[in-house]
């Protein structure tokens, strides 16, 4: 008896989740279509224009990037989240390293980590990407910081021309600088 009133419990949970999920990505589909309109595009951007499949993260970014139209570049977007060195000078002593800033919204660096180690396992670009660094010898970590930036550069650019994420176009640049 106890053993069918959790699995009828786990049933009801699994449903109630499903519902929720639909509910993030209309959520989320709603939140691209009102930035589509207010970027004038011809066609609004969905989920699916993105290098990843994960609306809950990616509505929880845009939520608190806001506006794109009042970062002039790419580094005000991502010194506005924190995602940036910071230099901790102080007098004559100079630290060994430079940390990450921290002084942006713990929630959106949090999600552009999550979304970083996501196409790490699953964006075949950026697990190519992320393994010439670690072949030329750089930190796991450090790396996953340049796959976010990574991102948010790319979530900057669909923003700003409204054009959908093309792995082609990204793969011709990237083979581009890594022969050049």
């Amino acid at each position: 008896m106890e053993v069918q009133l959790v699995v009828s419990h786990l049933q009801s949970l699994g449903a109630h989740l499903r519902t929720i999920e639909a509910q993030i990505i209309s959520l989320t589909e709603t939140f691209l279509a009102e930035i589509s309109a207010q970027l004038g595009l011809s066609q609004p951007l969905t989920n699916q224009d993105f290098p990843w499949d994960g609306p809950l993260a990616l509505g929880t970014l845009l939520a608190e990037i806001g506006d794109i139209r009042r970062f002039a570049s790419i580094k005000h977007l991502l010194s506005f989240l924190g995602w940036c060195p910071y230099s901790r000078d102080s007098g004559t002593k100079r630290p060994t390293g430079l940390k990450m800033s921290h002084q942006g919204n713990r929630f959106a660096r949090r999600m552009l980590w999550m979304m970083a180690i996501n196409v790490v396992q699953r964006v075949p670009e950026y697990q190519l990407y992320y393994q010439q660094r670690l072949q030329a010898g750089k930190n796991k970590m450090k790396s996953l910081v340049a796959v976010g930036r990574k991102l948010l550069s790319v979530i900057y650019a669909i923003l700003k021309s409204g054009q959908p994420y093309d792995p082609q176009r990204y793969l011709q640049r990237h083979q581009a600088s890594a022969n050049g």
